[in-house]
């Protein structure tokens, strides 16, 4: 880990807190997206996740949202489509599992 971010931490954090951030981002994470009903609607951007052979689960607390598995091949994947590449969905975090 870059030491500007840790000694940040430390500037910020407690020594247990810092502890816990870095752990928590060693964490294995799965990507999740977001559609953006501007553009299209979910079931068009479930048809071509189905399409393309990429795996994905709702997400449980908003209903636009979707979670990818942990393969990186698959969010490469998912970055080739064009409902990502016309902004018809956002990457917008990385979940803990």
């Amino acid at each position: 880990m870059h030491e500007f971010l840790i000694e940040k931490l430390n500037s910020s954090y407690s020594d247990e807190d810092v502890k816990l951030i870095i752990e928590g981002l060693k964490c294995d994470r799965v990507t999740t997206f977001r559609v953006n009903t501007l553009k299209s609607n979910c079931a068009f951007v479930e048809n071509e996740l189905l399409d393309n052979n990429i795996k994905f689960r709702n997400c449980e607390f908003i209903d636009t949202a979707y979670i990818l598995d942990t393969s990186l091949e698959t969010k490469m994947k998912l970055q080739k489509l064009n409902i990502y590449e016309n902004g018809s969905i956002y990457i917008f975090s990385l979940y803990h599992q």
